[in-house]
């Protein structure tokens, strides 16, 4: 009934996001959060990249997450990152 059109989505059954560190999508959208509408479909592009194939900033955080949650004997769902601060003023 169904069938893949796409050889270009092949990767996606290679991902993994068991323990995937969402505080790194909370760090995207405080970075990104201000693009003007015209900008949107590029920025997404980098992101949707950079968390699809765990860049080395995604990396590094998650090293420094997994990190802070053992030595705090914590799931790493509880840790939150304490400089992320959203903008009083968000234009929608």
């Amino acid at each position: 009934m169904y069938k893949k059109t796409l050889k270009e989505y092949d990767f996606i059954k290679n991902i993994q996001y068991n323990g995937f560190c969402t505080q790194y999508l909370e760090e995207l959208t405080v970075k990104y959060i201000n693009t003007s509408v015209a900008k949107i479909p590029a920025k997404l592009a980098v992101c949707i990249r950079s968390v699809v194939e765990k860049s080395d900033e995604y990396l590094v955080l998650e090293q420094e997450i997994k990190k802070f949650a053992r030595q705090n004997d914590i799931p790493i769902s509880e840790v939150r990152l304490k400089d992320v601060e959203y903008s009083e003023e968000i234009e929608w």
